[in-house]
Order: structure tokens, then sequence, then C-alpha cells
């Protein structure tokens, strides 16, 4: 039985296709993302996160710049889009550790964050 090219080409894009999809999934967290984040709806700050995943490892950073934040641990389960990070921050010569639960679903990355004194919630979109 001889296939016809566009046999050959149907087959090749069925196989292809899941490693597609996961590729896609997977990178829907790479980017710039903007936002908010506080302890209560009237207490609010801007924030920017860059954030680059190459399919294993998730690294970032909270507000770019030269007051910027690096993540000192973050995971991503491209699955269930599930985030976890962790940063130390504050300023003056306090540093608090700040835990961050996030779920990233359509353009949206939301969630709450706490550290040993506070603890709030953020909502950020894809830039």
């Amino acid at each position: 039985m001889q296939l016809k090219p566009i046999s050959f080409a149907f087959i090749a894009f069925a196989l292809a296709a899941p490693s597609l999809k996961a590729q896609s999934v997977g990178d829907s967290i790479s980017g710039r993302w903007s936002g908010n984040w506080g302890p209560t709806p009237s207490h609010r700050h801007a924030v920017v996160l860059e954030l680059k995943w190459d399919g294993k490892t998730l690294k970032g950073t909270i507000n770019p710049g030269p007051n910027a934040f690096k993540l000192q641990s973050a995971s991503f389960d491209p699955n269930t889009g599930a985030v976890h990070m962790e940063v130390d921050a504050g300023s003056m010569g306090h540093r608090l550790r700040y835990v961050i639960e996030a779920k990233v679903e359509d353009g949206l990355m939301f969630g709450t964050w706490h550290h040993t004194k506070l603890q709030g919630d953020f909502r950020l979109s894809k830039k």
C-alpha cells in the first residue's frame, strides 16, 4: 500500500501535535506580566514580573531594574497552570521571605502571597 503525500503529512502532524501543544501550554508563563498586589482591596501596589520557562525551570525577576528582586525559588506546572514562587524582598535592611501561590489562566496570573507578618492577593495580566 502506497501512502499519498497528503496522508504522510497528516500522520506526521498527528504525531507532532501533542508535543506542539505541550510547548505552547508550557510557555504560557514566559514573558512580562503587570498588575497589582496588596494586603487589602484598598491597599495596592503596582508590580511587574518577568518570567522565563525553559520547559523544566522557572526563573524570574520582580520589578526589573535597579530595585529588582530575583526569584529564589520557582516552579510551574504547565498541565494545571499552578505556579509557586519565593523571593526575599524588603527595604531599609529588613528582608522578608515572600511565598507566592498562583494560577495562570487565559493570560492572567492570580493568587495569594504571604510572609511572616502579612498576607494578601495579586492579579497580573500578560503583556
